[in-house]
């Protein structure tokens, strides 16, 4: 579980963090979408070797068996994006409220997994500027 989470997982995902970042797209998106954004990278990312691309099921399965398990942080009557925006360092600090919300981003990553190409996405994600590469 951890090679799959950290390892796999969280090297794709924040290489996709990365991306926005690179691009400045990440301070025009409020968290749910550049967390979701971030999945779908990691997800087209590892479609690009046909070897990881045939475990995607069952990494997914995987990474977010015990995701599901978790308790619903957001408060009666509270919408979830909303709720995440207003209170996010306290979520944050949160580690169950946090992959909560994890759980849900990766799982809407995975209903739009098919909407763009990892080379796609790089180039919806084109850096700003190259100044800071020697």
């Amino acid at each position: 579980m951890f090679e799959e989470v950290f390892d796999n997982f969280l090297v794709a995902h924040e290489l996709g963090h990365y991306l926005e970042h690179m691009s400045g797209r990440m301070q025009k998106l409020d968290r749910t979408d550049s967390e979701t954004e971030a999945n779908q990278i990691a997800l087209a990312f590892w479609s690009l070797d046909r070897r990881d691309a045939d475990k995607l099921p069952r990494r997914f399965e995987n990474l977010t068996r015990f995701l599901y398990a978790l308790p619903n942080p957001v408060p009666n009557g509270k919408e979830p994006r909303a709720y995440l925006e207003k209170n996010y360092s306290a979520v944050a600090a949160n580690g169950a409220a946090y992959s909560w919300y994890q759980g849900t981003f990766l799982r809407t990553a995975w209903e739009k997994q098919n909407s763009r190409t990892f080379c796609q996405w790089v180039h919806l994600n084109p850096p700003q500027s190259m100044s800071h590469i020697k």
